[in-house]
């Protein structure tokens, strides 16, 4: 034939095979890039040739020796066909029938993994990221504290380089090549999690079990994840992290917000309830006296009606339905708090001046009328009239039944008309008669009128002529629309009258405005529009944050010490402010 064994000519050209027979080419190499005479060809990133070598990458030659030994396999004993060559019983060095080593090791560094489905594939890592010369390789996922900052639920990848000299005996976890674990000298952790991050229950006699579970028997994976039902998270549903410290903003404590840690323990009493006997979930406890012990109520708010965290059980406020909160505080609009509502009673319902339950005109704090009376015994009582008007007809805030004082000015302001622009008598501002532009009377019963006049002073204040009040107010910028409707309180659903904006608003609306039902703007009628917005936009933002968290939440997948930087600390005085003060 016109080539030798390697199926080169006698002028060096390669001969190819092409179906079933060989045709000369015109390369002096073969289709490994070995030329004619047992040279390797070194190719650039361009595929040109750069340079010749006597050995391939391994270091056999042509012939198949390998520089290092003078065999024909190297030193991890692999020939230049990938065969495994090993000692026998003898001594001997014998070739097998396999390409890998005892160790499950090829010609090439690689081993066979497994992808997370259990399918095997060549990598240069084993499944626990250590190559074959024990040498731990960093996960390319984010990983922290001995712990991936996320869940793992595909196939890992690793660097192609190992971790540096000092930390490349050890993976993440603290175990070695070998599965044992740095710490505790055995293969599980501190935790009883074993490399493969199954968890081992300690038996009575100080052996270890493989429950073939991924998680403890508090429910807590070997990277300190917990599968809640919205999804695997850092912290359980109470916020604290497997290693009971309670996260907030970022930082680490050893007290939730109420002052209790992860076993349920308060900071400040010793025992499962807080000072104001309530636990950790927020129950009531009620004290027996026959036991002198302390037992669940089954509710959730104490004798008085408050929660553990402030909220009235009448009102679902942080407010009763007088106002005051769980401190005893009465809380104002602007959310400052005083001692005394504004009619001059405490959270007891006594008044600053009498020292009794009635003010000086004989009100109670929820503006029941009382009058003295002297019983069939010669006793005298205050007894309730059941009316929330005096004799003269004025309630407790001096206001008759319409809203106007005794010297006629609505609502105790300088105004001398109500929101329907009646005055204390009845008569409207516009027509000078007992009626509106509406034909109505202060009550708002449609009553006899005259319709010309009606016409006439319609035309006189360019009824047609005025725009709605929803336009109005949809024209002011931004920053108009929030002063004016700062005044309103969303928690007890009240106006601060001394709001500028407010009043400036109110005051352009009757000049100019007109509400959907084509009638004139009142006081009243603007106060209930600027309440409706102001409700509005409080949905829309609490609509807003909710889509804002699920958004974060589908994007984040779980809580991340990684993303929140968490810093250790055992002081809860950052939490001072969320708790309820009690006298």
């Amino acid at each position: 034939k016109p080539y030798d064994l390697n199926y080169f000519g006698s002028d060096g050209h390669f001969w190819e095979l092409q179906g079933t027979e060989r045709v000369r080419t015109d390369r002096t190499y073969n289709d490994e890039d070995v030329t004619f005479d047992g040279y390797f060809l070194v190719r650039g990133a361009n595929g040109q040739i750069i340079r010749r070598n006597l050995y391939d990458k391994r270091g056999f030659s042509f012939g198949g020796i390998h520089k290092d030994t003078g065999q024909v396999y190297d030193l991890r004993g692999f020939d230049r066909d990938g065969f495994w060559y090993r000692k026998d019983e003898n001594g001997n060095i014998v070739k097998t029938n396999q390409k890998v080593n005892d160790r499950g090791w090829d010609a090439y560094s690689r081993t066979i993994r497994h992808d997370v489905y259990g399918a095997p594939f060549w990598d240069f890592v084993d499944d626990h990221g250590f190559d074959e010369k024990k040498r731990y390789h960093a996960p390319k996922a984010p990983f922290e504290n001995g712990c991936f900052t996320k869940m793992q639920f595909g196939t890992l990848e690793y660097a192609k380089t190992p971790m540096s000299q000092y930390r490349c005996g050890y993976d993440i976890h603290g175990f070695n090549a070998d599965g044992v674990h740095r710490i505790t000298g055995t293969k599980v952790d501190l935790n009883g999690f074993d490399q493969d991050g199954f968890w081992h229950r300690k038996r009575e006699d100080g052996t270890y079990e493989n429950t073939g579970q991924y998680f403890d028997n508090k429910g807590w994976t070997i990277d300190k994840f917990k599968l809640l039902p919205s999804g695997y998270s850092k912290v359980d549903e109470r916020g604290f992290d497997a290693n009971g410290m309670f996260l907030y903003h970022g930082r680490k404590f050893e007290y939730n917000s109420l002052g209790f840690n992860s076993h349920g323990i308060h900071q400040s009493t010793g025992t499962n309830l807080d000072p104001d006997s309530f636990d950790w979930d927020g129950y009531y406890y009620k004290l027996d006296d026959k036991t002198g012990t302390y037992v669940n109520s089954g509710s959730k708010y104490d004798n008085d009606g408050w929660s553990q965290t402030g909220v009235n059980e009448e009102t679902k406020h942080v407010v009763d339905k007088h106002g005051f909160t769980v401190r005893h505080l009465y809380r104002k609009p602007d959310a400052s708090l005083e001692v005394y509502d504004r009619y001059g009673f405490d959270y007891y319902g006594i008044h600053r001046t009498t020292g009794t339950f009635l003010n000086r005109n004989h009100f109670n704090r929820d503006g029941d009328y009382y009058v003295l009376k002297t019983t069939p015994r010669g006793e005298k009582t205050w007894v309730n009239t059941g009316s929330k008007y005096d004799s003269e007809g004025y309630n407790i805030d001096r206001l008759d039944q319409r809203g106007f004082s005794k010297n006629g000015y609505y609502h105790g302001r300088q105004n001398r008309y109500d929101e329907n622009g009646f005055d204390v008598n009845g008569i409207h501002r516009l027509t000078l008669q007992a009626y509106d532009l509406n034909g109505n009377d202060c009550y708002g019963n449609p009553v006899d009128h005259d319709r010309d006049l009606i016409v006439s002073i319609r035309d006189g204040v360019s009824y047609d002529k005025r725009r709605y009040i929803d336009d109005i107010f949809n024209d002011l910028n931004g920053t108009e629309q929030e002063f004016i409707l700062s005044a309103v309180d969303l928690f007890d659903d009240t106006v601060d009258m001394t709001n500028d904006s407010l009043l400036d608003f109110i005051a352009y609306v009757k000049k100019y405005g007109v509400q959907s039902n084509d009638k004139i703007c009142g006081t009243q009628d603007t106060i209930e529009f600027v309440k409706d917005r102001a409700h509005e936009q409080e949905e829309e933002e609490r609509v807003a944050q909710a889509w804002n968290s699920l958004q974060r939440y589908h994007h984040d997948d779980t809580y991340s010490e990684d993303i929140l930087g968490y810093q250790d600390a055992t002081d809860t005085s950052a939490f001072d402010f969320l708790l309820p003060k009690r006298r």
